[in-house]
């Protein structure tokens, strides 16, 4: 049974500072990259301040922060310093000491692996203001069906590197926890967002919904790309595009909420198709389909390739057959260096990229046409021109050679491109991937 727990706690309140000018900063924190953005409204009011990742890696906090940094403040002023692991305390404290935050709201989570440790930890902490606290649970549990999922307003001391954070600052201290396995990530992400909403709402400092995730005030000429990290979708490594893309998170819920009509395109990265459909369910799945079908696009890579092509009779739930291939049945070839060949007019889409060109391959698909008569026929825009083969096995060779490695079509008024290679993995191919977003938005042809 699962259980999470929120703790909170509240110490002295210190007045907050003159309001300086609207900035981002990048800093690092003893040699570890910790991105602060600090968001101004201009108007008096509180300065909150919201930490993600202190105590270790923190996945749903760290997607958590990275939603809010998309929200627009109407009074006082947001600080959000994403994945702050490993963090120096005092250098954090006099960075976050110039500002002067009223409140310090600390996201963190602990994700356990589904074999190895069966059933969460529960965490409890210290809570000085029961009615804040109450309010801000609120925000979640009535999103939460199982009372047993809930979570709870329960008694312990903050942990040190925290205690000593807020006795540098002089603020008060909120802490928002969630214990789980790993793919329930997404929803834990949401709760956060949801619960520090709730807060930023009643001190007065927000007027919109807490489902806003992509402002296109501060993207005018971007394509807003969705990356879906529900289901243990595996943290890609995509170039940094700050004014061609824009790269948001998104989790199955969403999805399902609808909130995936924000963005230009959803991009699924690795990890499990099966689970990924499972965790959409026909919900999710359906959304995703009226996105691409009304005009959006969609991009996979690997797991995200699966997802999108027809059912093959080993698939535990359906996927979504938005693009007419079908993965080999002989599939789990292994991982490692294959090579991949771009046709004429993979190089138009993706980039002049001429003869042999190595990449990663983790298992993806073998794909072949799926010979669904409702789906246009797809574009290959590459041939693998090499393969993977586990040793030992009774896999054949030749099965990957001169199949197609990416792939793709419309679908409605939308556009599919699904790499079974990960392109993604390789700084080399930044343009390359770049150039896979813009496609399936419609900015290239």
């Amino acid at each position: 049974m699962l259980h999470r727990s929120t703790a909170l706690l509240l110490l002295a309140t210190l007045g907050c500072s003159s309001l300086p000018e609207i900035r981002e900063l990048r800093r690092t924190l003893t040699g570890v990259p910790a991105p602060l953005h600090i968001f101004d409204s201009r108007r008096d009011g509180p300065t909150v301040a919201v930490v993600s990742g202190m105590r270790g890696k923190a996945p749903a906090a760290n997607h958590a922060a990275l939603q809010l940094l998309e929200w627009r403040i109407t009074r006082g002023r947001l600080i959000v310093l994403t994945d702050g692991d490993g963090a120096d305390t005092e250098e954090l404290a006099a960075l976050l000491a110039r500002e002067q935050p009223d409140w310090l709201v600390e996201l963190h989570d602990t994700r356990y692996d589904k074999d190895t440790v069966p059933w969460p930890l529960r965490r409890s902490v210290s809570v000085f203001s029961r009615s804040t606290g109450e309010r801000m649970i609120d925000a979640a549990n009535t999103t939460i069906e199982a009372e047993t999922e809930h979570y709870r307003l329960e008694s312990r001391e903050p942990p040190a590197l925290l205690t000593k954070l807020v006795a540098a600052l002089g603020c008060r201290l909120v802490t928002i926890e969630s214990h789980g396995q790993m793919w329930l990530r997404s929803s834990d992400a949401r709760h956060h967002r949801l619960m520090v909403h709730r807060l930023l709402a009643d001190l007065g400092m927000i007027s919109h919904g807490p489902d806003v995730l992509v402002n296109r005030k501060r993207h005018p000429e971007a394509v807003a790309v969705a990356m879906f990290f529900g289901a243990e979708a595996m943290a890609s490594r995509l170039g940094n595009y700050p004014e061609r893309l824009f790269m948001g998170r998104l989790g199955e819920d969403d999805v399902k909420l609808g909130l995936l009509e924000q963005f230009d395109v959803l991009y699924v990265p690795g990890g499990e198709a099966n689970r990924q459909t499972r965790v959409l369910g026909v919900e999710g799945r359906d959304a995703i389909r009226r996105f691409v079908a009304s005009g959006g696009g969609y991009v996979g890579h690997c797991a995200g390739a699966y997802l999108a092509s027809c059912f093959p009779h080993y698939a535990t739930a359906p996927w979504l057959e938005i693009i007419d291939a079908r993965p080999d049945r002989d599939w789990a070839r292994g991982t490692g260096a294959v090579t991949i060949e771009l046709t004429e007019q993979g190089r138009r889409i993706l980039g002049d990229h001429e003869g042999e060109i190595e990449i990663w391959y983790g298992n993806g698909p073998v794909l072949r046409p799926g010979n669904v008569e409702r789906l246009v026929d797809y574009t290959p825009l590459a041939y693998y021109r090499s393969e993977k083969r586990r040793e030992k096995s009774p896999q054949k060779e030749g099965v990957m050679i001169d199949t197609t490695a990416v792939a793709a079509s419309p679908y409605g008024k939308g556009r599919v491109l699904i790499s079974s290679p990960h392109s993604d993995f390789d700084d080399r191919f930044n343009e390359l991937v770049l150039r896979e977003m813009l496609w399936a938005a419609g900015r290239i042809e």
